[in-house]
């Protein structure tokens, strides 16, 4: 069709609803667009968060209750993980982990035995002095089975030191777990005279010994 000079142009109003619509389609697709990425991103985010609570499950799960568990399961599993020790703040040396060792493997129900006597003997979660011939009993039994186990060489005049403190870490980790349920407060006081309680019945057992040593002459 040819065109001719002075010819007139219109352009019809449906053309003009033509780009109005074509600009609205682009701007709904790049607002699709968009909105999808960010999505995306926040799914990341709430998957780092997951990974993050997980690590500190983890870490609550290192220490366990012991409460239900027997003397010499405690003992077990202190000595397969040493930070039980630390945590508790119980001290003790790689010699009396050896110790511990050995009477687990040796005499499996002698830690059970000695935590059944205590905890007989401390019925009420408190000690006195009417307590102290049970506790030499303790102390006695510990000391012959020590002295027994051939596994176990340790010097005479060493052996009763070695039993008070071994029945020092024995009895420290039953209050530790609440075996012994003593208030937080009342823990400190308790075991120190737990503490003085063992050793005099320690030097008890030696007193014998001494006297055997120093007995070196006689009065004419």
């Amino acid at each position: 069709m040819s065109l001719k000079e002075g010819s007139v142009f219109y352009i019809s109003e449906d053309s003009d609803h033509l780009l109005e619509e074509t600009n609205a389609e682009v701007k709904q697709e790049t607002n699709t667009e968009v909105k999808v990425e960010e999505v995306k991103v926040e799914e990341v985010k709430v998957e780092e968060v997951k990974v993050e609570e997980v690590k500190v499950e983890e870490l609550e799960e290192v220490f366990l209750d012991l409460s239900d568990k027997t003397l010499s399961e405690i003992i077990t599993l202190y000595n397969k993980n040493k930070n039980y020790y630390v945590k508790k703040g119980i001290q003790i040396k790689h010699e009396e982990i050896d110790i511990l060792e050995k009477i687990i493997s040796k005499t499996p129900l002698l830690l059970d035995e000695i935590e059944k006597s205590v905890l007989n003997v401390i019925k009420n979660n408190n000690i006195n002095t009417d307590d102290f011939p049970e506790f030499v009993i303790i102390v006695q039994i510990l000391y012959e089975r020590l002295d027994n186990l051939k596994d176990i060489r340790i010097d005479n005049n060493k052996l009763a030191d070695v039993c008070s403190t071994i029945l020092k870490i024995l009895l420290h980790t039953l209050v530790e777990e609440r075996k012994i349920n003593i208030e937080d407060e009342n823990k400190t006081e308790f075991l120190s005279k737990l503490d003085k309680l063992i050793d005099s019945c320690v030097n008890l057992i030696k007193f014998p010994n001494i006297l055997q040593t120093k007995k070196c002459c006689t009065i004419c």
